[in-house]
């Protein structure tokens, strides 16, 4: 949305680009949605791509622009733009964002990282940087490159932060491996207290037992564990499954974690 800062929240020039672009391509190419557009139906629609949600969405847009000034809008879409997801848990504007990928406070990132997470709003499935670092690379390098065509970085700044490694922290995700069931069945039961995109945009911290690093490290003593015991009592490789139930010596209370090996 390269004019975001010029139009009124409908950029008809934009549209008319993506129309022939989508032409030229004999298919669906590129979107002539704003940043406006795409913070209410983030908000407030599903991604039906109906003629009726569409204008919806622009009736949404022209409300906000009336109402909310350009830098509150970018804010608002920074807060809550989907940048991936980790063992089935979404990850949600730039602060979760730069924890889950960099192990940072937003406040905290240096150009290289921002650039890298700029460009994942395309797409982050096809820039994951933990799957693949060598797209994440070159979609950091467009951004770069459109910062210093607008003169908002130097020639020396684009070129270091060109040549920076990602900076990614240890892939271990926001829950550990094996705990993904785990949330599915938390959201779950919060569905039937919270509606709609309440729980991606109402703000809520869900606390639960769960400890990941204690997660990560029963399901690495198995992973570890069992083999040695196939291999002395001669058991073909994957046959031994295993559970891991833990105790706190202060309470006596019980804790199932769910590990497995298959």
């Amino acid at each position: 949305d390269k004019r975001f800062f010029e139009h009124q929240g409908i950029d008809f020039r934009g549209i008319l680009r993506a129309l022939w672009a989508d032409i030229r391509a004999a298919g669906t190419v590129q979107g002539g949605s704003t940043i406006t557009q795409q913070l209410a139906k983030n908000l407030f629609l599903t991604n039906r791509k109906t003629i009726t949600r569409k204008v919806v969405e622009v009736l949404y847009a022209k409300r906000f622009e009336a109402l909310y000034s350009k830098e509150k809008i970018l804010e608002a879409y920074m807060n809550e733009v989907y940048l991936g997801a980790s063992h089935g848990v979404q990850i949600s504007g730039m602060a979760e964002g730069c924890r889950h990928y960099f192990g940072l406070n937003v406040r905290d990132v240096n150009l290289p990282r921002a650039a890298l997470l700029a460009g994942l709003i395309r797409s982050p499935g096809s820039y994951d940087p933990f799957r693949k670092p060598e797209e994440a690379k070159a979609r950091r390098r467009v951004v770069l490159d459109l910062l210093l065509a607008d003169s908002k970085i130097s020639r020396a700044e684009r070129d270091a932060a060109d040549r920076a490694p990602l900076g990614l922290r240890k892939a271990v995700g926001l829950v550990a491996s094996g705990s993904a069931s785990y949330v599915d069945a938390v959201r779950s039961q919060l569905a039937e207290f919270y509606q709609g995109s309440a729980l991606e945009t109402a703000g809520l911290r869900i606390y639960t037992p769960l400890d990941p690093r204690l997660q990560a490290a029963a399901q690495e003593a198995l992973d570890s564990t069992l083999p040695r015991i196939e291999k002395w009592r001669k058991l073909a490789p994957g046959t031994l499954q295993g559970a891991v139930v833990v105790l706190e010596p202060g309470t006596g209370l019980e804790g199932k974690l769910k590990t497995a090996r298959k």
